[in-house]
Protein backbone atom coordinates (compact mmCIF):
# COMPACT_ATOMS: atom_id res chain seq x y z
CA UNK A 1 0.00 0.00 0.00
CA UNK A 2 2.85 2.40 0.87
CA UNK A 3 4.60 1.63 -2.42
CA UNK A 4 1.37 2.27 -4.33
CA UNK A 5 0.86 5.56 -2.51
CA UNK A 6 4.44 6.70 -3.21
CA UNK A 7 4.22 5.85 -6.91
CA UNK A 8 0.80 7.48 -7.20
CA UNK A 9 2.08 10.73 -5.62
CA UNK A 10 5.18 10.85 -7.84
CA UNK A 11 3.15 10.06 -10.93
CA UNK A 12 0.50 12.65 -10.06
CA UNK A 13 3.12 15.33 -9.38
CA UNK A 14 4.61 14.54 -12.78
CA UNK A 15 1.36 15.48 -14.51
CA UNK A 16 -0.39 12.08 -14.35
CA UNK A 17 0.78 11.20 -17.84
CA UNK A 18 1.33 7.70 -19.11
CA UNK A 19 5.00 6.99 -18.64
CA UNK A 20 7.40 4.37 -17.38
CA UNK A 21 6.84 5.49 -13.78
CA UNK A 22 3.07 5.22 -13.86
CA UNK A 23 1.63 2.97 -11.13
CA UNK A 24 -0.35 0.77 -13.54
CA UNK A 25 1.87 -2.28 -13.04
CA UNK A 26 1.70 -2.03 -9.26
CA UNK A 27 -2.08 -1.51 -9.44
CA UNK A 28 -2.48 -4.83 -11.25
CA UNK A 29 -0.46 -6.55 -8.52
CA UNK A 30 -2.57 -5.03 -5.74
CA UNK A 31 -5.63 -6.81 -4.38
CA UNK A 32 -9.12 -5.46 -5.01
CA UNK A 33 -9.61 -4.65 -1.31
CA UNK A 34 -6.40 -2.63 -1.14
CA UNK A 35 -7.19 -0.80 -4.38
CA UNK A 36 -10.63 0.09 -3.06
CA UNK A 37 -9.30 1.38 0.27
CA UNK A 38 -6.56 3.36 -1.45
CA UNK A 39 -8.95 4.94 -3.97
CA UNK A 40 -11.40 5.93 -1.25
CA UNK A 41 -8.62 7.61 0.75
CA UNK A 42 -7.44 9.48 -2.35
CA UNK A 43 -11.00 10.59 -3.06
CA UNK A 44 -11.38 11.98 0.46
CA UNK A 45 -8.00 13.68 0.13
CA UNK A 46 -9.05 15.31 -3.14
CA UNK A 47 -12.36 16.50 -1.67
CA UNK A 48 -10.61 18.03 1.35
CA UNK A 49 -8.09 19.77 -0.95
CA UNK A 50 -10.95 21.12 -3.06
CA UNK A 51 -12.84 22.47 -0.04
CA UNK A 52 -9.68 24.04 1.34
CA UNK A 53 -8.80 25.59 -2.02
CA UNK A 54 -5.34 24.05 -1.75
CA UNK A 55 -5.03 23.17 -5.46
CA UNK A 56 -6.44 24.31 -8.77
CA UNK A 57 -9.24 22.63 -10.70
CA UNK A 58 -6.89 21.13 -13.28
CA UNK A 59 -4.73 19.49 -10.61
CA UNK A 60 -7.82 18.06 -8.93
CA UNK A 61 -9.03 16.81 -12.30
CA UNK A 62 -5.83 14.82 -12.72
CA UNK A 63 -6.33 13.23 -9.30
CA UNK A 64 -9.96 12.34 -10.01
CA UNK A 65 -9.01 11.05 -13.44
CA UNK A 66 -6.30 8.85 -11.95
CA UNK A 67 -8.85 7.18 -9.68
CA UNK A 68 -10.48 5.62 -12.75
CA UNK A 69 -7.31 3.60 -13.30
CA UNK A 70 -7.81 1.62 -10.10
CA UNK A 71 -10.88 -0.18 -11.48
CA UNK A 72 -12.68 -0.03 -8.14
CA UNK A 73 -16.14 -1.67 -8.17
CA UNK A 74 -17.78 1.18 -6.28
CA UNK A 75 -20.85 2.97 -7.59
CA UNK A 76 -20.45 5.84 -5.10
CA UNK A 77 -16.78 6.44 -5.92
CA UNK A 78 -17.38 6.62 -9.67
CA UNK A 79 -20.40 8.86 -9.10
CA UNK A 80 -18.35 11.36 -7.14
CA UNK A 81 -15.69 11.32 -9.85
CA UNK A 82 -18.36 11.83 -12.52
CA UNK A 83 -20.02 14.71 -10.65
CA UNK A 84 -16.67 16.49 -10.21
CA UNK A 85 -15.77 16.16 -13.91
CA UNK A 86 -19.31 17.21 -14.83
CA UNK A 87 -18.88 20.31 -12.69
CA UNK A 88 -15.74 21.24 -14.61
CA UNK A 89 -17.66 20.80 -17.86
CA UNK A 90 -20.55 22.96 -16.61
CA UNK A 91 -18.21 25.84 -15.75
CA UNK A 92 -17.59 26.55 -19.43
CA UNK A 93 -19.56 24.48 -21.93
CA UNK A 94 -18.36 26.58 -24.89
CA UNK A 95 -14.67 25.80 -24.42
CA UNK A 96 -14.91 22.27 -23.14
CA UNK A 97 -11.95 19.91 -23.49
CA UNK A 98 -12.64 16.84 -25.58
CA UNK A 99 -10.81 14.52 -23.16
CA UNK A 100 -12.97 15.86 -20.31
CA UNK A 101 -16.19 14.96 -22.14
CA UNK A 102 -14.98 11.43 -22.89
CA UNK A 103 -14.00 10.91 -19.26
CA UNK A 104 -17.38 12.19 -18.05
CA UNK A 105 -19.15 9.66 -20.28
CA UNK A 106 -16.85 6.91 -19.06
CA UNK A 107 -17.38 7.90 -15.41
CA UNK A 108 -21.18 7.93 -15.68
CA UNK A 109 -21.06 4.57 -17.48
CA UNK A 110 -18.98 3.17 -14.61
CA UNK A 111 -21.56 4.46 -12.14
CA UNK A 112 -24.27 2.46 -13.91
CA UNK A 113 -21.97 -0.51 -14.28
CA UNK A 114 -21.69 -0.93 -10.51
CA UNK A 115 -25.18 0.02 -9.33
CA UNK A 116 -28.56 1.62 -9.98
CA UNK A 117 -28.87 4.14 -7.12
CA UNK A 118 -28.04 7.03 -9.46
CA UNK A 119 -29.67 5.64 -12.61
CA UNK A 120 -32.15 8.47 -13.13
CA UNK A 121 -29.43 11.10 -12.90
CA UNK A 122 -26.45 9.35 -14.46
CA UNK A 123 -28.17 8.02 -17.60
CA UNK A 124 -30.01 11.21 -18.72
CA UNK A 125 -26.96 13.32 -17.92
CA UNK A 126 -24.60 11.05 -19.84
CA UNK A 127 -26.88 11.14 -22.89
CA UNK A 128 -27.38 14.90 -22.66
CA UNK A 129 -23.64 15.59 -22.63
CA UNK A 130 -23.01 13.21 -25.54
CA UNK A 131 -25.80 14.59 -27.71
CA UNK A 132 -25.32 18.27 -26.85
CA UNK A 133 -21.54 18.36 -27.26
CA UNK A 134 -21.64 16.42 -30.54
CA UNK A 135 -24.36 18.76 -31.83
CA UNK A 136 -22.32 21.85 -30.92
CA UNK A 137 -19.26 20.44 -32.65
CA UNK A 138 -21.32 19.61 -35.76
CA UNK A 139 -22.82 23.10 -35.86
CA UNK A 140 -19.34 24.61 -35.41
CA UNK A 141 -18.07 22.53 -38.31
CA UNK A 142 -20.92 23.70 -40.53
CA UNK A 143 -20.44 27.34 -39.54
CA UNK A 144 -16.71 27.23 -40.21
CA UNK A 145 -17.30 25.65 -43.62
CA UNK A 146 -19.90 28.28 -44.57
CA UNK A 147 -17.65 31.13 -43.50
CA UNK A 148 -14.58 29.43 -44.96
CA UNK A 149 -12.77 29.54 -41.65
CA UNK A 150 -12.17 25.83 -41.32
CA UNK A 151 -8.82 24.08 -41.63
CA UNK A 152 -8.27 20.36 -42.25
CA UNK A 153 -6.73 19.90 -38.80
CA UNK A 154 -9.64 21.59 -37.02
CA UNK A 155 -12.22 19.56 -38.92
CA UNK A 156 -10.41 16.28 -38.34
CA UNK A 157 -10.07 17.03 -34.61
CA UNK A 158 -13.80 17.72 -34.20
CA UNK A 159 -14.76 14.61 -36.16
CA UNK A 160 -12.38 12.49 -34.10
CA UNK A 161 -13.86 13.88 -30.88
CA UNK A 162 -17.37 12.95 -32.02
CA UNK A 163 -16.20 9.47 -33.02
CA UNK A 164 -14.64 8.97 -29.57
CA UNK A 165 -17.90 9.94 -27.87
CA UNK A 166 -19.88 7.59 -30.13
CA UNK A 167 -17.52 4.71 -29.35
CA UNK A 168 -17.82 5.42 -25.63
CA UNK A 169 -21.61 5.31 -25.85
CA UNK A 170 -21.59 2.05 -27.81
CA UNK A 171 -19.17 0.60 -25.25
CA UNK A 172 -21.52 1.64 -22.43
CA UNK A 173 -24.52 0.19 -24.27
CA UNK A 174 -22.75 -3.16 -24.68
CA UNK A 175 -21.53 -3.28 -21.09
CA UNK A 176 -24.76 -2.24 -19.35
CA UNK A 177 -28.05 -4.10 -19.40
CA UNK A 178 -30.55 -2.70 -21.88
CA UNK A 179 -32.99 -1.59 -19.17
CA UNK A 180 -30.66 1.23 -18.14
CA UNK A 181 -30.93 2.75 -21.61
CA UNK A 182 -34.63 1.91 -21.88
CA UNK A 183 -35.36 4.29 -18.98
CA UNK A 184 -34.15 7.11 -21.25
CA UNK A 185 -35.98 5.97 -24.40
CA UNK A 186 -38.10 9.17 -24.67
CA UNK A 187 -34.92 11.23 -24.52
CA UNK A 188 -33.25 9.10 -27.18
CA UNK A 189 -36.19 9.17 -29.61
CA UNK A 190 -36.54 12.94 -29.14
CA UNK A 191 -33.01 13.44 -30.53
CA UNK A 192 -33.56 11.33 -33.62
CA UNK A 193 -33.03 14.37 -35.87
CA UNK A 194 -29.51 14.96 -34.56
CA UNK A 195 -27.55 16.90 -37.23
CA UNK A 196 -24.53 14.59 -37.14
CA UNK A 197 -24.89 11.46 -39.26
CA UNK A 198 -22.47 9.32 -37.21
CA UNK A 199 -24.33 10.21 -34.02
CA UNK A 200 -27.62 9.23 -35.66
CA UNK A 201 -26.11 5.90 -36.71
CA UNK A 202 -25.17 5.30 -33.07
CA UNK A 203 -28.67 6.30 -31.97
CA UNK A 204 -30.12 3.94 -34.58
CA UNK A 205 -28.18 1.00 -33.14
CA UNK A 206 -29.30 1.77 -29.58
CA UNK A 207 -32.95 2.50 -30.44
CA UNK A 208 -33.40 -0.53 -32.69
CA UNK A 209 -32.02 -2.91 -30.07
CA UNK A 210 -34.21 -1.36 -27.39
CA UNK A 211 -37.24 -1.90 -29.64
CA UNK A 212 -36.27 -5.55 -29.98
CA UNK A 213 -35.89 -5.94 -26.21
CA UNK A 214 -38.99 -3.93 -25.22
CA UNK A 215 -41.17 -3.89 -28.37
CA UNK A 216 -44.54 -2.89 -26.90
CA UNK A 217 -43.20 -0.18 -24.62
CA UNK A 218 -40.86 1.36 -27.21
CA UNK A 219 -43.31 1.22 -30.12
CA UNK A 220 -46.02 2.89 -28.07
CA UNK A 221 -43.63 5.74 -27.25
CA UNK A 222 -42.35 6.17 -30.81
CA UNK A 223 -45.31 5.40 -33.09
CA UNK A 224 -46.37 9.06 -33.18
CA UNK A 225 -43.04 9.91 -34.79
CA UNK A 226 -43.42 7.09 -37.31
CA UNK A 227 -46.99 7.71 -38.46
CA UNK A 228 -46.67 11.28 -39.67
CA UNK A 229 -49.05 11.45 -42.61
CA UNK A 230 -47.78 10.78 -46.12
CA UNK A 231 -48.74 14.34 -47.01
CA UNK A 232 -46.29 15.67 -44.42
CA UNK A 233 -43.19 13.53 -44.55
CA UNK A 234 -40.21 14.95 -42.68
CA UNK A 235 -36.81 13.95 -41.40
CA UNK A 236 -38.25 12.67 -38.11
CA UNK A 237 -40.47 10.18 -39.90
CA UNK A 238 -37.73 9.14 -42.30
CA UNK A 239 -35.27 8.47 -39.51
CA UNK A 240 -37.84 6.66 -37.40
CA UNK A 241 -38.57 4.47 -40.42
CA UNK A 242 -34.85 3.66 -40.66
CA UNK A 243 -34.75 2.70 -36.99
CA UNK A 244 -37.83 0.48 -37.42
CA UNK A 245 -36.28 -1.16 -40.45
CA UNK A 246 -33.16 -2.13 -38.49
CA UNK A 247 -35.39 -3.54 -35.75
CA UNK A 248 -37.38 -5.51 -38.36
CA UNK A 249 -34.17 -7.00 -39.75
CA UNK A 250 -33.24 -8.21 -36.27
CA UNK A 251 -36.67 -9.57 -35.36
CA UNK A 252 -39.30 -10.35 -38.00
CA UNK A 253 -42.14 -10.15 -35.47
CA UNK A 254 -41.46 -6.43 -35.07
CA UNK A 255 -42.94 -5.72 -38.52
CA UNK A 256 -46.33 -7.13 -37.51
CA UNK A 257 -46.28 -5.21 -34.23
CA UNK A 258 -45.49 -1.94 -36.01
CA UNK A 259 -48.48 -2.43 -38.33
CA UNK A 260 -50.71 -3.17 -35.34
CA UNK A 261 -49.59 -0.11 -33.39
CA UNK A 262 -49.92 2.03 -36.50
CA UNK A 263 -53.51 0.77 -36.99
CA UNK A 264 -54.51 1.30 -33.34
CA UNK A 265 -53.00 4.78 -33.18
CA UNK A 266 -54.87 5.73 -36.38
CA UNK A 267 -58.14 4.55 -34.81
CA UNK A 268 -57.49 6.56 -31.65
CA UNK A 269 -56.65 9.71 -33.60
CA UNK A 270 -59.72 9.25 -35.78
CA UNK A 271 -61.91 8.88 -32.69
CA UNK A 272 -60.49 12.03 -31.14
CA UNK A 273 -61.01 13.98 -34.36
CA UNK A 274 -64.60 12.72 -34.61
CA UNK A 275 -65.37 13.76 -31.02
CA UNK A 276 -63.75 17.15 -31.61
CA UNK A 277 -65.93 17.76 -34.68
CA UNK A 278 -69.05 16.97 -32.68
Amino acid sequence: MNDLFSQFVRWNEGGARVQSGSPDILIKQTSKEERTSFAEVQLLRAEYMMKAGAVGANDLYQIYLALQRFDVPSEDLHYRVAVFCDGMYSMDTDKVRSDLVTNILKSYANVLRYGRSHLFHAMPRMLTIWLDVSQKKTETLETRNKERLSTPDMDIKDKQDIDKMNKEMIRAFRQLDSYAFYTAFPQLISRIVHPNESVFQTLKIILSELICHYPHQCLWQSIAVYRTGHWCKNIRQERCTQVYQVAKNKDRQIEQLIDQYDYVSALLIGHVQFCYCI
